[in-house]
Formats: structure tokens, sequence, C-alpha cells
């Protein structure tokens, strides 16, 4: 009996829909700069669960604050679904998040680019911008060593950060433009020196 179980819960998971698209490793902050079809920071404007069972996701909509690697603008209005899954990231209505989207799935939805990639921003004491939540050591794991001529075009400040992250991991604070040049600088440096 409890094989069969198995063997069903297995064969629902495997069945779901948009399962295959789901990342559910962290993801290096190169990699998700290359695998993202968008990258933008938006504030979430309306937050909704739509559907039931395995058809069931939510829907999110939200206006953009910073275009980094997309065709939308400043300003514009964006709308996306996930598949309802309590692993996945759930965005708060109100609140600004950087996000890493991947494209359009057959079934119409979108998910986040590495699971535990969930950067909310937030405003420091001296009023800049910052990134708070999900920042973990995995995201920069071995970009100094896959990665050295991109290494060669950071500031010395996005060097540090690079490097503290790699060593402290989880719980950091990260200055938001720091963090997006980067992510910038990445998406350009992988179209031009595509290595791996």
């Amino acid at each position: 009996m409890r094989k069969i179980i198995c063997i069903v819960l297995l064969a629902a998971v495997l069945l779901s829909p948009d399962l295959s698209a789901i990342q559910t490793l962290p993801t290096p902050v190169d990699g998700a700069a290359e695998a993202a079809a968008d990258i933008v920071s938006c504030l979430f404007k309306d937050v909704r669960v739509e559907g039931n069972g395995f058809g069931k996701h939510t829907v999110y909509t939200c206006e953009i604050t910073d275009a980094i690697k997309t065709r939308y603008k400043i300003g514009d209005t964006m709308t996306f679904k996930q598949p309802y899954q309590r692993f996945l990231p759930a965005y708060t209505k109100g609140e600004e998040y950087l996000i890493f989207l991947s494209g359009v799935s057959a079934e119409g939805n979108r998910t986040p680019i590495g699971l535990s990639h969930v950067y909310r921003v937030g405003k420091a004491a001296d009023g800049s911008r910052i990134l708070r939540s999900g920042i973990n050591r995995e995201m920069f794991r071995d970009v100094q060593k896959r990665r050295p001529e991109f290494m060669g075009s950071l500031s010395d400040r996005e060097k540090e950060l690079v490097k503290r992250q790699a060593e402290r991991g989880a719980g950091d604070i990260l200055n938001y433009d720091d963090f997006v040049s980067i992510v910038r600088k990445l998406s350009i440096s992988k179209t031009r020196n595509p290595t791996r």
C-alpha cells in the first residue's frame, strides 16, 4: 500500500504543469542573469490566487521600478502568473522586489530563477536602496573562478561585495545599486564572452 501511495504522489509531482521549468536549486547570479527572460525591480500592486488543484496559480501585477534585462520600461505594468506551490517565493502586495523571471511556459506561467533568490528592496537609514532577504552564499559561489574576465570589469566596491557574499552568505544586506550593476555587467559580459 505504501508503495502505491508513493507511486501516485511521484506521478502527481512529475505530471504537474510547469514543474519541469522550476529550478529548485540555488542558482549563482551569473547563471540566473543568463537564464532569466526578465530581470526587473517592481512594486507589487495586486496578488491573487486563481484556479484549483493542479491548475491553481498565483497571479501577480506589479509596476516596474527598474528595468535591468527586459523589454519593459520603468512605469510599465507587468502581470505574470506562477504555479501555486508552497516552495515557490510568494511576493507581498505593497512590497518592492528585484526578480529574475523565466520565460513564459506553454501554460502561461513564469517562475523565479533560483528559488532561494527573493530580493526585497528596502531603504537604508541614509536613504539609499538596499536588498535584503534570500541573499545567500550560493549566488556568488565560484563566480571568481568561472568568470575571471568578468571579475576584472568590476569596481573595487563590487569585487568586495562578491567576495563578502561568497564568504558570509545569508542575512547580509546588499547595496541595491552595486548588486544591479554586477547583474547588468554579467548580462553584457555573457553575451560578449560566452564561456562556461
